[in-house]
């Protein structure tokens, strides 16, 4: 009687045909869902920032100021002990934070790219912030005077 454990030469290829088959279906939707996935993701980082300035400045009952530099692809929040609405030496900085790769900080409509947060959490100014990402696709954090935020 004769010994067949292990697999056959044909059913190794069989099972690597169908492996390809499915990665051949599979990847090309992964890569087209990674560029969106990022974006979203960048949305999400950008209004936990607002949500973060606005806490602290309630907390430690100060002004917070959070500024975005659409050139660098970056933002910054910090604390501003002297309300100058510029980042001093000795004031703390509470975020800083470029943007993922394949991520642009598109453009705002906040007044000098710039939001203060007072010490009841009301910012100073409203608008939008867009973030696009290499397919076109936009992400737009509304923020209003309230300092509530929402991503549209």
């Amino acid at each position: 009687m004769r010994n067949t454990s292990g697999f056959s030469l044909i059913e190794v290829i069989i099972a690597i045909a169908v492996f390809a088959i499915l990665a051949a279906v599979a990847i090309p939707n992964y890569i087209g869902w990674l560029p969106k996935r990022h974006l979203q993701s960048s949305a999400v980082d950008v209004q936990a920032a607002i949500n973060l300035a606005k806490m602290i400045a309630i907390r430690e009952n100060t002004d917070v100021v959070l500024t975005f530099d659409p050139a660098n692809e970056n933002y910054l929040a910090f604390i501003d002990t002297d309300e100058d609405g510029s980042q001093d030496t000795g004031e703390r900085t509470i975020r800083s934070k470029g943007m993922s790769p394949g991520i642009d900080l598109n453009n705002t409509t906040i007044p000098g790219h710039k939001l203060t947060f007072n010490s009841r959490g009301l910012a100073d100014n409203s608008g939008y912030i867009t973030l696009r990402n290499r397919l076109g696709e936009n992400r737009t954090i509304n923020v209003t005077i309230t300092g509530m935020s929402r991503i549209n």
